[in-house]
């Protein structure tokens, strides 16, 4: 029950890097009326739960909308945003299988469902599960952290 994907592994000529199943996006904040906000990453824009916003107006005031902020999630998680990527690349590590995916320039795995190379598939960002970060003062203002794979005593991989 060894994760192979969660471990670095290093050779002589080769180093196979561990898979990273976190991924973090440029988002800027935009308000729209009053009370809704919505990140925009590129040419996508998604809405911020109302108690999320009203949590980084508390803390950054009307400053949030001229702060770079980026929004850090699992991929393998679901969710109701939808991000539109394209397959670049393939890995097998047995039982697991992963695909390293482009959304907008940002590269990141995601665990593979059938895709191929070259293909367009839907990544699933789910904010309850996502932390909100400050870019420029290096601060969490909101969020969960997202579960990560970590390797424990050199041998297990568990899921945190």
């Amino acid at each position: 029950n060894i994760n192979l994907a969660a471990m670095k592994f290093t050779g002589a000529d080769y180093e196979v890097p561990s898979v990273d199943l976190l991924a973090k996006l440029p988002v800027i904040a935009l308000l729209e009326g009053k009370e809704k906000l919505r990140f925009k990453t590129n040419h996508d824009l998604f809405e911020v739960p109302f108690d999320m916003a009203q949590k980084m107006f508390n803390t950054k005031g009307k400053k949030l909308l001229k702060t770079n902020l980026s929004v850090l999630f699992n991929t393998d998680n679901t969710g109701d945003i939808e991000l539109h990527a394209r397959v670049l690349e393939i890995q097998d590590y047995g039982k697991f299988k992963y695909a390293r995916v482009d959304y907008n320039g940002n590269q990141f795995f995601v665990p593979n469902k059938g895709f191929s190379i070259g293909e367009d598939v839907i990544v699933y960002l789910d904010l309850d599960q996502a932390l909100i970060m400050d870019e420029d003062q290096q601060m969490i203002l909101v969020g969960t952290k997202p579960r990560t794979l970590q390797k424990v005593d050199n041998s297990r991989v568990r899921e945190i």
